[in-house]
């Protein structure tokens, strides 16, 4: 593979920057993002570094803001599963809602006793502890898909 001029650098890097407007393109493998830009994935990582902290948030808001709508119904089938029983959909209900990691459960085994309890008893226990959240979260109008409404016929 022959060395890339400054210029044909500058310009992938250019094209990075903008590519990174991008939500779905964010949401890719640092291996396919390098694939796509033409470049290495350190390259991109040392990039990446040059973008200030501010401008870096509000890339993600942006691409936050487009799946926003989503977020209630979403929440609505997470809680549906964890309420079924699925561990992985816990996991990710703690992570969301408690900033859980499982980073947390290793730090904890040795420092102190962990009431294991059923699913149902965990998911119970923080319902009681968190009774404005769980009311939030369990409320039936979020439980609900939005059908459009269709335009009444005279005839």
């Amino acid at each position: 593979m022959s060395a890339l001029s400054k210029e044909e650098i500058e310009a992938k890097k250019k094209r990075f920057f903008e590519m990174l407007k991008d939500y779905d393109f964010i949401c890719l493998s640092r291996e396919k993002q390098s694939e796509m830009v033409g470049v290495d994935r350190v390259t991109l990582w040392k990039w990446q570094k040059e973008i200030p902290a501010k401008e870096w948030e509000k890339i993600r808001d942006d691409g936050r803001r487009r799946y926003a709508e989503y977020a209630p119904q979403i929440d609505a089938a997470l809680i549906k599963k964890c309420l079924k029983g699925s561990e992985k959909a816990m996991e990710i209900f703690y992570q969301k809602y408690e900033g859980w990691s499982p980073k947390h459960t290793t730090e904890n085994i040795n420092k102190e006793p962990i009431d294991q309890g059923t699913k149902d008893q965990i998911m119970a226990a923080w319902i009681k502890a968190n009774p404005k959240k769980a009311k939030q979260l369990l409320e039936p109008t979020t439980l609900e898909v939005q059908e459009p409404k269709q335009a009444e016929s005279n005839g």
